[in-house]
Protein backbone atom coordinates (compact mmCIF):
# COMPACT_ATOMS: atom_id res chain seq x y z
CA UNK A 1 0.00 0.00 0.00
CA UNK A 2 1.28 3.44 -0.87
CA UNK A 3 -0.06 6.57 0.75
CA UNK A 4 0.58 9.74 -1.20
CA UNK A 5 0.42 12.95 0.78
CA UNK A 6 -1.39 15.58 -1.27
CA UNK A 7 0.01 19.12 -1.10
CA UNK A 8 -1.52 20.77 -4.17
CA UNK A 9 1.73 20.35 -6.14
CA UNK A 10 3.86 22.02 -3.49
CA UNK A 11 6.90 20.73 -1.66
CA UNK A 12 5.87 19.08 1.61
CA UNK A 13 8.76 20.78 3.43
CA UNK A 14 9.18 24.28 1.99
CA UNK A 15 6.03 24.86 -0.13
CA UNK A 16 8.02 25.57 -3.30
CA UNK A 17 6.66 23.88 -6.45
CA UNK A 18 6.78 20.06 -6.37
CA UNK A 19 9.50 18.63 -8.61
CA UNK A 20 9.75 15.03 -7.41
CA UNK A 21 8.19 12.40 -5.16
CA UNK A 22 10.03 10.92 -2.17
CA UNK A 23 9.46 7.41 -0.83
CA UNK A 24 9.82 7.67 2.95
CA UNK A 25 10.96 4.05 3.13
CA UNK A 26 13.58 3.38 0.46
CA UNK A 27 12.18 1.21 -2.33
CA UNK A 28 15.28 -0.98 -2.07
CA UNK A 29 13.89 -2.29 1.24
CA UNK A 30 10.73 -3.52 -0.55
CA UNK A 31 8.40 -2.25 2.17
CA UNK A 32 4.82 -3.60 2.23
CA UNK A 33 3.66 -0.05 3.03
CA UNK A 34 5.11 3.30 2.07
CA UNK A 35 4.38 6.99 2.31
CA UNK A 36 5.18 9.19 -0.68
CA UNK A 37 5.62 12.90 -0.24
CA UNK A 38 6.06 15.60 -2.89
CA UNK A 39 9.29 17.58 -2.69
CA UNK A 40 11.25 20.19 -4.61
CA UNK A 41 14.69 19.06 -5.85
CA UNK A 42 16.51 20.98 -3.10
CA UNK A 43 14.52 19.39 -0.26
CA UNK A 44 14.67 15.95 -1.91
CA UNK A 45 18.44 16.14 -2.05
CA UNK A 46 18.60 17.25 1.60
CA UNK A 47 16.23 14.57 2.81
CA UNK A 48 18.28 11.81 1.18
CA UNK A 49 21.44 12.90 3.04
CA UNK A 50 20.24 13.99 6.47
CA UNK A 51 21.03 13.18 10.05
CA UNK A 52 18.69 11.45 12.46
CA UNK A 53 17.39 14.61 14.16
CA UNK A 54 16.37 16.17 10.84
CA UNK A 55 14.75 12.89 9.81
CA UNK A 56 12.71 12.80 13.00
CA UNK A 57 11.60 16.40 12.48
CA UNK A 58 10.31 15.69 9.00
CA UNK A 59 8.69 12.44 10.17
CA UNK A 60 6.85 14.30 12.91
CA UNK A 61 5.34 16.53 10.21
CA UNK A 62 4.31 13.42 8.25
CA UNK A 63 2.74 11.92 11.39
CA UNK A 64 0.75 15.11 12.06
CA UNK A 65 -0.46 15.09 8.46
CA UNK A 66 -1.60 11.47 8.74
CA UNK A 67 -2.82 11.41 12.35
CA UNK A 68 -6.44 10.71 11.38
CA UNK A 69 -5.51 8.08 8.81
CA UNK A 70 -5.12 4.62 10.42
CA UNK A 71 -3.42 3.17 7.33
CA UNK A 72 -1.04 6.10 7.31
CA UNK A 73 -0.13 5.53 10.94
CA UNK A 74 0.54 1.84 10.29
CA UNK A 75 2.78 2.92 7.44
CA UNK A 76 4.62 5.33 9.77
CA UNK A 77 5.16 2.45 12.21
CA UNK A 78 6.79 0.42 9.41
CA UNK A 79 8.83 3.45 8.38
CA UNK A 80 10.15 4.01 11.91
CA UNK A 81 11.01 0.33 12.40
CA UNK A 82 12.95 0.29 9.13
CA UNK A 83 14.66 3.57 9.97
CA UNK A 84 15.76 2.31 13.40
CA UNK A 85 17.06 -0.94 11.90
CA UNK A 86 19.01 1.00 9.26
CA UNK A 87 20.55 3.25 11.93
CA UNK A 88 21.59 0.15 13.92
CA UNK A 89 23.22 -1.34 10.81
CA UNK A 90 25.11 1.89 10.19
CA UNK A 91 26.45 1.90 13.75
CA UNK A 92 27.42 -1.77 13.56
CA UNK A 93 29.26 -1.18 10.28
CA UNK A 94 31.03 1.88 11.71
CA UNK A 95 32.07 -0.06 14.83
CA UNK A 96 33.38 -3.01 12.83
CA UNK A 97 35.84 -0.82 10.91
Amino acid sequence: MEIIIETQNKCFICNNPRESMHHCIPRTLNPPNNIIIPLCHKCHEKINFIDISTTLQYLSKVIITLEKDRKGLLCIETLLKNFIEEEKRKKENANSK
